[in-house]
Parts: C-alpha cells; structure tokens; sequence
C-alpha cells in the first residue's frame, strides 16, 4: 500500500511528552518536600513584579 500518509507529514507523540512532564512534576514535588514551597518557584515570581517571595512569608495577608 502507497499514497495513505504523504511524506511531509508526522505523526504527534502526546503519551510520551505526558510522562516527561509526571517526572518533572514529580521531582519539584520532590524538591519542595525537601527543602521548603519557596525552595524553588517560575523565574517570573521572582521579578520585581512578582510577589510569590513576599506571599511565602505571610500567613492569612499577614507576616508570620
């Protein structure tokens, strides 16, 4: 059989991208275990915009 898929075409590999992301996911979980939830956050939350550093260190809007 010929000519059923042309030759520019492939096909997409969602199972596979799935599974990197669970292990990525999985070994942050890992790392926020260890070390603290602000252990390690997006690179965005820790500009000078970005308030996940500041919210860390209060409880309820207030400072521990």
């Amino acid at each position: 059989m010929e000519g059923l898929v042309r030759d520019d075409t492939m096909q997409l590999i969602f199972f596979e991208d799935r599974m990197k992301k669970m292990a990525l996911k999985k070994a942050l979980d890992g790392i926020k275990v260890r070390f603290g939830d602000a252990s390690i956050m997006r690179t965005e939350s820790i500009t000078g915009s970005g308030q996940a550093k500041e919210l860390h260190m209060k409880i309820g809007g207030h400072y521990r």
